[in-house]
């Protein structure tokens, strides 16, 4: 399996996630998500081959990288996960021994301004930025193999420096 193959997994499951309508205040979420993952998988696709045979045309696969990241919808960096917690009445069953807490509740937990925060999330709300965290995590992938494609350019480049002033120099 290809490096950029690793890529195509979890789009797809956002995709399939993408689907499903998301309402919220009246307004529909879902169209334009699913359509920039289908974009960003189509061009991943046609990049799946190249990357792993290592192209000579470096440049060619970097901007279809380039392509795929613009396609990416908004994203959100954090955790959604679910926690039973105490309610902190005095007398209440989840104060006794044992203790048997409330929930459970859904959660984002994420940063803001460099402080960690902690947000109380309703079901279609955390399918949503469950959605928009797989697409941070998706970015994060693409830019990754940018990174690794750059290296390799720029290391080339490099290398190619000192013929290229010699060249420079003579003329």
């Amino acid at each position: 399996m290809g490096k950029l193959q690793e890529f195509k997994r979890p789009l797809i499951v956002a995709m399939e996630e993408a689907r499903r309508v998301h309402q919220k205040d009246g307004q529909v979420w879902s169209a334009g998500y699913y359509h920039g993952l289908k974009q960003a998988l189509q061009i991943l696709d046609q990049e799946t081959e190249t990357i792993d045979s290592m192209p000579m045309d470096i440049q060619q696969s970097y901007q279809r990288l380039q392509r795929a990241l613009s396609q990416v919808g908004y994203f959100r960096r954090g955790t959604v996960l679910k926690r039973f917690m105490p309610c902190g009445k005095p007398g209440c069953t989840c104060q006794g021994s044992p203790s048997r807490f409330h929930g459970p509740y859904t959660l984002w937990k994420g940063k803001v301004d460099g402080k960690n925060i902690t947000v109380r999330l309703t079901p279609e709300q955390a399918e949503l930025v469950g959605d928009w965290i797989a697409t941070g995590r998706e970015m994060d992938k693409i830019i990754a193999e940018m990174e690794r494609l750059s290296l390799i350019a720029t290391d080339r480049l490099l290398k190619e420096l000192p013929h290229l002033m010699r060249s420079h120099h003579e003329a």
